[in-house]
């Protein structure tokens, strides 16, 4: 008597079994490296035009979840060395060419010359224009400049309440 074929059995998404291993690499600034007998994590720190990083191996550090924190507990002191803001949104420490402040673009919209201030709310870039016609250079600048420093604001006092 000879065994039946047995034809393997493919299962939907969403009732595929959990991964035998956590996913490590969900974090900003943080990359997980396996290439031949490189095995870890490399970390990033980009600010003021500069790149910091660093290796942090499995085997250095025991396993690959002990390297993924070596790398995570440096990343963040690096940050607080640097007087980079913590978060896991995307900073960045140098004003755009030809504009002294970060978010504040001189730029055309609809044919006008404009100061632009942009900013993040959750996954969204938020701007809004001032018309150098209608407001002045030095003016329209100023209201976008207090545009996003007000944005910024709401920001950090919905995130840290009163604290700020």
């Amino acid at each position: 008597m000879s065994a039946p074929d047995v034809q393997p059995v493919s299962l939907p998404d969403d009732q595929q079994p959990p991964r035998s291993r956590q996913k490590t690499t969900r974090y900003k600034g943080i990359s997980r490296i396996d290439h031949k007998r490189t095995h870890g994590y490399f970390a990033r720190v980009s600010w003021e035009g500069r790149v910091h990083s660093k290796l942090f191996s499995d085997k250095k550090h025991g396993d690959r979840l002990a390297a993924l924190a070596a790398a995570l507990e440096w990343r963040d002191e690096m940050e607080k060395q640097l007087g980079k803001p913590r978060t896991e949104e995307m900073v960045f420490g140098k004003a755009v060419a030809g504009s002294s402040k970060i978010g504040i673009h001189k730029r055309v919209k609809d044919g006008r010359l404009v100061y632009e201030a942009t900013w993040r709310e959750g996954q969204k870039v938020k701007r809004t224009s001032y018309s150098i016609r209608k407001h002045g250079e030095k003016k329209a600048r100023a209201l976008a400049i207090a545009a996003r420093e007000r944005a910024q604001a709401r920001k950090l006092a919905a995130r840290y309440g009163d604290a700020v």
